[in-house]
């Protein structure tokens, strides 16, 4: 049957049935991905896997591996002495998601976040 026969509310769920199918796959590619360059240890690597990482985030806000995502982010963001930014994905990612298995993580990562701000704020 082809797609332009079908009625509209068919193409509808048609439409909707390939999304629920598509989207988990695509944000797993880009987390498997962003993964294998955050492994490598070269420079435009990590460029790349933050690229690929803050794409998961964007395009699949509520997707399976966004908690995943921002974690592996605020990695990336504090490994390069940016803290501050680290920890704003920290919070977006707590208040997005309270009960995530992630939460946990998240509270423990903002509290050492802010620890670390607040010594270098007092060394200035």
């Amino acid at each position: 049957v082809r797609f332009k026969k079908l009625s509209k509310k068919e193409r509808k769920r048609h439409v909707r049935r390939l999304h629920d199918l598509v989207l988990p796959k695509l944000s797993r590619l880009f987390f498997k991905a962003a993964q294998y360059y955050r492994k490598q240890l070269l420079v435009e690597n990590a460029i790349r896997a933050l690229k690929f990482f803050a794409r998961l985030v964007e395009e699949f806000p509520e997707g399976i591996f966004s908690s995943e995502g921002k974690l592996a982010l605020a990695d990336l963001h504090e490994s390069a002495g940016r803290f501050r930014e680290a920890l704003v994905l920290c919070e977006n990612g707590l208040l997005m998601a309270p009960n995530d298995f992630q939460a946990p993580e998240f509270r423990l990562r903002i509290q050492r976040l802010r620890k670390e701000l607040n010594q270098r704020e007092a060394q200035q």
